[in-house]
């Protein structure tokens, strides 16, 4: 164990941002600050995009629990001692003095907590000012943003070059920490099991059927797959391939969601989620594989357990890709000569005339899907046989 005294601090806070793939990846570098200094306390502080049931609209700038959609990542983690959620689109909507007051209460509320180490894990303007006025004798931070003089330790670091997750512990190992493993974690509540087992009995889903789970949402449409070829993919999933097929979503997937169910030939279930990442969590752990985007759903996937195959544009493999490509996991590109873009980065083209998918993860083809995840699906079975 890497322990420096030099480097030792009593407490760390983190910023991060909201989004479910990036609380997940961040694990990893929070669990190797844990390791390396047993006696700390982590805070982590998420600046979250979305407001969630509960705390929509009550004017909180600062929610320190409940907690509701993808917060729980880091609440329900056995690393993190406490969660500060900071509700952005709020402050967004503040003007004049009373931005100012709410940027007052958040920095009061973190020289409060007295942290000895701040890690941002975005190179976001906001997150290297609040750092600076926290009082933190050590802040971090990639070297290449606007305010980086802020800083006191700078990787020369980009999360395009080297990838998401080893772009985070690259800076948690600024501070002196160092990896024992690289698993994402993400703890199911009971509650949320039992949840899972009875809304698989009341669709009469069991345990001996082949269970894939498809997640067709994205963050953008143009990372979308064409829903007509999900519609075909699921069609052939359990016609072809005996699988039972669940479309999981929130209502933010509601219309591709819409769209894949008027071109699907098979009856599947659907399953509301409802910003309920744990409860998602638990239907994918009973699921054999997972097919989605390139999304945080994917992540959620992996860090249960669960296969996943994955659906990305052809320049987005070096920042998300992640995982190696293995019997568990599989990331399925575009072609690197797209004939929309002469050359990376993507353009983000969408075919005139559709809503969904640019022009190269629509040359993925269904073929090649169902190919990745017979693949899995056989895998399995031989390790569950020997």
């Amino acid at each position: 164990m890497h322990n420096n005294s030099s480097d030792h601090s009593n407490h760390f806070v983190f910023f991060c941002e909201g989004q479910l793939g990036d609380l997940l990846i961040l694990t990893p570098a929070i669990r190797a600050v844990k390791d390396s200094f047993p006696d700390a306390k982590i805070t982590a502080v998420i600046l979250q995009r979305r407001s969630y049931d509960g705390v929509e609209g009550s004017e909180i700038i600062i929610n320190t629990g409940p907690f509701y959609g993808t917060s729980c990542v880091l609440a329900d983690n056995k690393n993190v001692d406490r969660v500060l959620e900071i509700d952005r689109h709020y402050l967004r909507t503040l003007r004049g003095f009373s931005r100012l007051a709410a940027e007052i209460q958040i920095i009061r509320r973190l020289r409060a907590i007295k942290p000895d180490a701040v890690i941002c894990t975005f190179p976001q303007d906001r997150f290297v000012i609040w750092a600076y006025l926290s009082g933190a004798a050590i802040r971090i931070g990639q070297r290449n943003q606007k305010f980086a003089r802020l800083l006191t330790r700078k990787p020369n670091i980009k999360k395009e070059l080297i990838g998401v997750r080893d772009y985070y512990l690259a800076l948690a190992g600024s501070a002196g920490a160092r990896p024992q493993h690289v698993d994402t974690d993400f703890h199911i509540p009971e509650d949320a099991e039992q949840w899972a087992d009875d809304l698989f009995r009341t669709f009469k889903i069991t345990d001996t059927q082949k269970i894939v789970a498809v997640h067709p949402g994205a963050s953008g449409p143009y990372k979308i797959w064409p829903p007509e070829n999900f519609a075909r993919m699921i069609d052939q999933l359990q016609n072809s391939m005996g699988c039972r097929v669940i479309i999981c979503g929130t209502a933010f997937d509601e219309a591709v969601i819409a769209d894949i169910r008027r071109n699907v030939l098979t009856t599947v279930t659907g399953i509301e989620i409802d910003h309920n990442v744990a409860r998602f969590a638990a239907v994918l752990k009973r699921c054999r594989v997972c097919i989605s985007n390139d999304s945080g759903p994917r992540h959620l996937a992996v860090a249960v357990g669960t296969p996943s195959v994955a659906l990305m544009m052809r320049d987005q493999d070096r920042q998300w890709k992640i995982y190696p490509d293995d019997e568990k996991n599989t990331v399925l590109q575009g072609d690197k000569e797209c004939p929309a873009c002469d050359s990376a980065p993507c353009r983000h083209v969408i075919p005139e005339g559709v809503t969904y998918g640019s022009v190269c993860i629509r040359r993925i083809t269904v073929e090649r899907v169902l190919n990745a995840v017979q693949t899995i699906l056989e895998a399995k079975l031989k390790r569950d046989y020997f």
